[in-house]
């Protein structure tokens, strides 16, 4: 999807206005016209990987802009998908939602059409919240469910607080990390990335270290907080999604939600010496497979319906074990 000429027009006007105007007057008007663009699937992958990639996206959009235009005054408050927002432009993910006017739009919806009222919907690497108010507020609109959040550094949790309250929505906030065991490990950037780009951090990431956060396995972490139930999970842990399934173990064998929502990227999965297979391999143990789902890097596991004794029988041999 191109640039059409008037776009490339205004776009050429706002960087050269930008030599003289700070960019915080431009933004909102360089935001208009990518929004615009962002309306398909297509033109919102586009337009993000253009705010992104910045090398590949000058090659393909000479009107591409600058860093200058997220780094300068960066910290805003606006109102996308109909939330209050408190956004650092300096992460890429929040950078995209800023001027695309939204983030992983299918997972989104996926995630609005398959809640059911008095659902518990987990958020794990909840990041600064989108998908705990998106899901909060289909819950709200049901009246009866519940949201929890999970995410360990606290500049991120800080801004997931602010924008659940800033929304009048209910957000159970913990800020910790998920894994197989307790402990407390230092949080990485990624060398590609600035330390304030914090959508790629990880456990096992190669850049400096951002913070120490705490890791719970979540099988203890529930022994203390005793859930009634969990319906639905997203997961988007940089490459922990396999140790943060299992310390899960015995609760997906307990409650049995019905789907899991995960993002798998090899090349990160890799840094901690597991595969995709190894995670599939596991989910298929606890009885989920992939329905073929696939939302960019996130994919869609579902319950299998024929498997309540199997599964009763391996939560026996786990608890044993």
């Amino acid at each position: 999807m191109k640039d059409t000429i008037i776009e490339k027009i205004l776009l050429r006007m706002l960087l050269l206005a930008a030599n003289i105007i700070p960019v915080r007057y431009l933004r909102p008007l360089a935001a208009k016209i990518l929004i615009h663009k962002s309306k398909t699937q297509q033109g919102y992958n586009r337009s993000c990987h253009r705010l992104v990639d910045l090398k590949v996206a000058r090659e393909i959009f000479p009107q591409s802009l600058t860093p200058k235009w997220w780094t300068a005054d960066p910290l805003v408050q606006v109102r996308r998908l109909g939330f209050m927002f408190s956004l650092d432009l300096r992460d890429n993910l929040q950078r995209c939602i800023y001027f695309t006017g939204t983030y992983e739009p299918e997972t989104l919806n996926f995630i609005r059409s398959e809640l059911r009222t008095g659902d518990t919907f987990i958020d794990v690497g909840a990041h600064i919240g989108l998908h705990s108010l998106v899901a909060s507020r289909r819950l709200a609109e049901f009246g009866e469910g519940k949201v929890l959040a999970f995410e360990p550094t606290p500049d991120s949790a800080k801004r997931l607080q602010n924008n659940a309250k800033n929304n009048k929505l209910p957000v159970e906030l913990h800020q910790l990390a998920l894994g197989q065991e307790n402990s407390k490990v230092p949080m990485f950037g990624d060398a590609q990335w600035g330390i304030h780009d914090a959508a790629v951090r990880s456990l096992s990431g190669n850049g400096p270290i951002v913070y120490y956060v705490d890791v719970v396995k979540f099988d203890d972490w529930n022994e203390k907080h005793s859930l009634n139930r969990i319906d639905m999970i997203k997961i988007d842990a940089e490459g922990a999604e396999y140790d943060i399934i299992k310390g899960m173990e015995s609760s997906l064998l307990k409650y049995q939600p019905r789907l899991i929502i995960m993002e798998l990227k090899d090349h990160v999965i890799q840094r901690t010496k597991k595969t995709q297979n190894d995670i599939l391999e596991l989910m298929s143990m606890l009885g989920y497979q992939s329905d073929n789902r696939i939302f960019g890097w996130n994919q869609v596991f579902k319950l299998m319906s024929k498997i309540y004794k199997p599964i009763q029988a391996r939560q026996s041999s786990i608890i044993k074990d």
